[in-house]
């Protein structure tokens, strides 16, 4: 997952390694020799635990904005969905990468062990980071609006986004009325993007693009292009 533009894109490989940078010390084990372990192998099994799963997804969708960004695509609104939220609080700003890192990990550990994972060990580290005012309009999984940069700033936010039901349908109605028309997913397949199209309405649905960033079935590099192509014939200036 991510192999392929890690070795073709250094702005992918150097956010990448931003991440895994800040994570791997609060893992058992380095988070790239779980990400690109050959399938089957028993680092590569690491990845159905949820600990490295959470921290693998974070990593892999900040690099994908990176790269991105790196090319001219700007986001006018952002909505996650799960993990994907964190994703989005740090690339708009609200939380340094550093302390991004920190709080997935928690989040990841923390329900990694539950039944007995700790609502208020989550609380006590999301307590202890510095939150921004987002650069970037996010759309809250949890309500499915706007999320304030008052809400975005509370450890209890996140808390409670932890156990919180994710209102995915909610986030994409809100993304209609306002007239969003594209949709870019940055993660490891297309899945969003399916769930999306059905969240809109039909007339929203005859309107609406989608375009996914990676497919788990296609190579890495050209469907990060298509992509591109995409936004490109849509009017979309890049870079």
């Amino acid at each position: 997952m991510g192999r392929t533009l890690y070795d073709a894109f250094p702005v992918f490989r150097d956010a990448m390694d931003a991440a895994c940078g800040h994570l791997d010390g609060q893992l058992e084990r380095p988070l790239r020799d779980v990400l690109f372990a050959p399938e089957g192998s028993e680092d590569a099994a690491l990845l159905d635990q949820t600990a490295f799963t959470q921290t693998a997804l974070f990593a892999l969708e900040v690099a994908l904005f990176r790269l991105m960004e790196a090319w001219g695509v700007r986001p006018d609104l952002l909505l996650g969905h799960s993990i994907g939220e964190l994703v989005a609080a740090h690339v708009a700003g609200v939380l340094s990468l550093e302390d991004a890192c920190t709080l997935v990990a928690a989040r990841a550990r923390l329900m990694q062990a539950l039944p007995h994972g700790g609502a208020d060990a989550f609380r006590r580290v999301a307590g202890g980071l510095t939150f921004h005012a987002p650069r970037i309009p996010i759309i809250s999984s949890m309500g499915g609006k706007h999320a304030t940069a008052e809400a975005l700033a509370s450890p209890s936010y996140w808390t409670r986004h932890v156990h919180h039901t994710v209102r995915f349908l909610d986030g994409v109605h809100t993304l209609e009325a306002e007239g969003v028309t594209l949709f870019l997913e940055l993660g490891p397949h297309g899945a969003l993007c399916a769930m999306a199209q059905g969240c809109l309405s039909d007339e929203a649905q005859a309107r609406a693009v989608f375009l996914p960033a990676l497919r788990n079935d296609r190579p890495e590099v050209q469907t990060s292009i298509t992509a591109l192509g995409g936004l490109h014939t849509l009017g979309h200036e890049l870079d």
